[in-house]
């Protein structure tokens, strides 16, 4: 049995030390020159040439469509004879719109303004009457099918004209909109307790404000409001409310409104 002993190991050691320190990097026989010219050749590219990259054309001239670029090289040219937009013009003496107006003096929806109601006042109105026709419901709050409900007419700067109905009582703080634009004024209104379902309302109004007074032709709103849950917390279910803008000073009107989720057999008729 041989025996490899600590002096075998001293005696190898020190061979590889010295056949690794007669090798220096700056022997010429240390580098041995690679036989690969440069790697794998792949049609369409080709080695870096010793030019810099500039480009015997540009981005401008009289031609159009011409290529962008012209042939690529890896230190070659860049640019070629291509041009870039030529003498044609991206809008010309076209004119997106020209003289013509989109609105122009043409007003949508005339002196009545926008759709909110906003608008003029008109010439002085005279005797008319509106009737505004709605079921409410159904609930499902907390005191259903209890309510209570207010019918109100607004002018176009959302002003109160007349409040037409109020049916509430304890619980009329939670009429959020009508005590928003009434300040809780219920004069000359139809008033009574909360109702304890949901009913038909027929509201008129005469077209005269607050101090019997006829209002003035022009855009005015009918609105109604209902709730059945304690509206005025605001992590409460809020009250519901729909409105029909109608114009007065415009001869008879009969509008028809589609059922909505909590408003039904919606209608409004003036005379």
């Amino acid at each position: 049995m041989r025996v490899f002993s600590w002096r075998h190991a001293v005696l190898g050691a020190s061979a590889l030390a010295l056949a690794c320190s007669s090798a220096n990097e700056n022997d010429p026989g240390f580098w041995t020159q690679s036989s690969d010219p440069g790697g794998k050749q792949f049609d369409g590219f080709q080695q870096p040439g010793a030019g810099a990259a500039q480009g015997a054309g540009g981005f401008a001239g009289s031609g159009q469509g011409g290529s962008v670029g012209g042939s690529f090289n890896t230190g070659g040219s860049f640019g070629g004879t291509g041009n870039l937009g030529g003498t044609g013009n991206i809008g010309g003496t076209g004119n997106i719109g020209g003289t013509g107006n989109i609105g122009g003096t043409g007003n949508i929806g005339g002196s009545a303004g926008t759709t909110t109601g906003a608008g003029g006042t008109g010439a002085p109105g005279g005797p008319c009457t509106v009737t505004f026709t709605v079921t409410t419901g159904p609930g499902f709050g907390r005191y259903k099918p209890k309510n209570i409900v207010a019918i109100w007419i607004a002018n176009a700067q959302n002003q109160l004209v007349r409040t037409l109905e109020v049916y509430a009582a304890t619980r009329i703080g939670n009429l959020t909109n009508w005590n928003g634009v009434s300040g809780g004024n219920r004069a000359d209104a139809v008033t009574g307790a909360t109702l304890p379902n949901h009913t038909q309302h027929v509201a008129r109004w005469d077209c005269t404000d607050m101090n019997r007074n006829f209002v003035p032709g022009g855009q005015y709103r009918a609105t109604v409001e209902w709730t059945d849950d304690d509206s005025a917390i605001f992590f409460f279910p809020p009250s519901k409310v729909f409105a029909v803008d109608f114009p007065t000073g415009a001869g008879p009107q009969n509008i028809t409104v589609p059922d909505q989720q909590y408003f039904h057999g919606i209608s409004l008729t003036l005379q």
